[in-house]
């Protein structure tokens, strides 16, 4: 099923972080599953969308995608 919360995720995460990834695309399959398995992530998914969730999600987003 498609998750536009995961998607969101994986878009911000991955254009504020793109040159990580270039050389090396395994890194970002690694991360993609990271998100999708993080327990804090998916606290939001399925849940009604507000201002401070969607926050909270591209924050963490953001901190996987950069490491």
């Amino acid at each position: 099923m498609f998750s536009t919360v995961l998607y969101d995720g994986i878009t911000v995460g991955l254009a504020q972080n793109i040159y990580n990834y270039i050389d090396n695309p395994e890194k970002l399959t690694e991360k993609i599953e990271e998100l999708k398995n993080n327990q804090e992530f998916k606290k939001g998914i399925g849940k009604l969308h507000s201002k401070d969730n969607l926050k909270r999600r591209l924050k963490l987003s953001d901190k996987i995608f950069k490491d």
